[in-house]
Formats: structure tokens, sequence, C-alpha cells
């Protein structure tokens, strides 16, 4: 039953997302930098037409259910794939899928784009633009609206690109209030998840995170934040946590601190 939703196809129409208008980038696109744009209506998206779409594209698929995690490429279901071999199976184009969120990776020669949810609390989507050649805003846009058809997604002829960092600043302060250890806070704001987990010595799967919670006296768990709990003691618990979650999550009332597990050590 769990898995009914990639097997069903049906027809629909476009998925329409906004964009932000603000101050972009003038002139073209770099090859070697990095770039962002918010994308305000991806929060209304239908996954489960994104998720058959993908598949009738023969996409891979990466499904997290709790902490039951399927692989398919296309509408076949890998049986055989695992969690700790996904670096060796898992390429673009990619649809990862957890509790509603979707997070879309696609490869071209001329950049990698990664569409994936914003951590602000605000519910909406951002996209992440890695270039490899220099193109003009608008060339990148109809590449991008092209790559994105067969999901049914139009970002917009003129989207509003912001130069962003690759890396994320050793400097950046945990805002006040947010009960979250500096390393997992600049998680959040990195440009790739991924590579910022790796450097960090983070466990990352899919969109969640591993971390440690640590209760106020007398606090169960915050049950909107879906946590996979791994483990429990006083006061103190083992989860992963979505992304988009952790600083919502460091701000709640019932949690005093949000860190990595102890075995989590930076690469040097």
């Amino acid at each position: 039953m769990r898995t009914l939703l990639l097997f069903v196809m049906v027809t629909g129409g476009l998925i329409l997302a906004s964009y932000t208008s603000g101050f972009g980038v003038e002139g073209a696109l770099e090859g070697g930098q990095m770039y962002r744009t918010d994308l305000m209506m991806l929060a209304s998206t239908d996954v489960n037409l994104l998720t058959q779409r993908a598949q009738a594209e023969n996409w891979w698929v990466r499904l997290q259910q709790d902490s039951d995690i399927f692989y398919f490429q296309g509408q076949e279901r890998c049986t055989a794939c695992e969690p700790a071999l996904e670096s060796q199976f898992l390429t673009a184009p990619l649809l990862t899928l957890d509790n509603g969120l979707f997070l879309v990776e696609i490869d071209t020669n001329a950049f990698a784009l990664t569409l994936r949810p914003k951590v602000d609390g605000s519910g909406g989507y951002e996209a992440i633009l890695s270039m490899r050649e220099t193109l003009e805003p608008s060339a990148v846009s109809s590449q991008i609206n092209e790559e994105l058809s067969a999901l049914g997604l139009n970002l917009g002829s003129e989207l509003t690109f912001e130069l962003t960092a690759a890396s994320v600043s050793s400097k950046t302060a945990v805002p006040e209030g947010v009960n979250l250890e500096e390393t997992l806070y600049r998680l959040t704001q990195a440009a790739n998840w991924n590579s910022e987990a790796m450097l960090r010595g983070l466990s990352l799967s899919g969109l969640r995170i591993r971390v440690v919670v640590e209760l106020a006296e007398g606090q169960s768990a915050p049950v909107q934040y879906n946590l996979v709990i791994e483990q429990t003691g006083t006061n103190v618990l083992r989860a992963q946590v979505l992304i988009p979650d952790l600083i919502a999550l460091a701000q709640d009332p019932a949690v005093v601190d949000v860190r990595p597990p102890l075995q989590a050590q930076p690469q040097v």
C-alpha cells in the first residue's frame, strides 16, 4: 500500500511555479559559479503526480517513509539497492521524496540543478544552480524549463538568479534563540547539502540528517517534525530530522539543544 503512488499513471496539466523578482545578477551566469533563486509556489506541487511523471521518464526515485527507504528506476523497484551503496547507483536525474517534500537533481553539460525545500519555515522551494558553462540568464531559464517539462514543471521564462557561495563561512553565526549546533546550522545554509555533510562528517539520508535532540525536563519529542527516532534516553533522543525542519526544531520550546551524534567527525 505504501508504494501504490509509484505505479498509478495519470495525466494532468502543468504545475506552475513563481519566482522572486528581487535583485539578481546582471549579465551572464559564469561557469564555475553557483546561483540561487526562490521558487515560491512549488509548495503546492502535486507530489504524487510529480513522482508518476519522473517514473514515466525512467528517472531514479528515492522514497523514504519513516525508516523505510525504497528505490525505483522508472517503475521498476530495485530490491538489491541499499542506502550504504547509494553513491554507486543513484544518479541524476533523481527525485528524492520524504514526508510530502521533494528534491529534484538534474545534471547537464552546462549546469547542475537542484530544486529543494527552503529551510526558513516558509514551505517554499529554491533552485541551486552550479554553472559549468557561461550562459545568459534567459538561455539558462529556457534550458531549465526544457529539462523540467517532462515533470510538468514550468518555472517561468525569466528567472532571477543571485550569486551564492559554494561553501559556508566558518564565521556564520547561529541566530539567537536557535538551539542548533553550528555545523548543523551551516548545513542548512550550504548550497550543497551532500558536500557540506561529507565535509563536516554528518550522517545524511536523503532529505534527513542524523542528530541528537536534548529535551527540556519532562518534555517529549515534538510530533510535528516527523522525526525518525532511532534511540531514546532520559530527556534525549537520537533521530533523523528533515533538513528543512532543523531550525524550527531547534526553536521549539520543548528542545534544549540539537547537535550531531558524538561519532560524527569532520574530514581533515
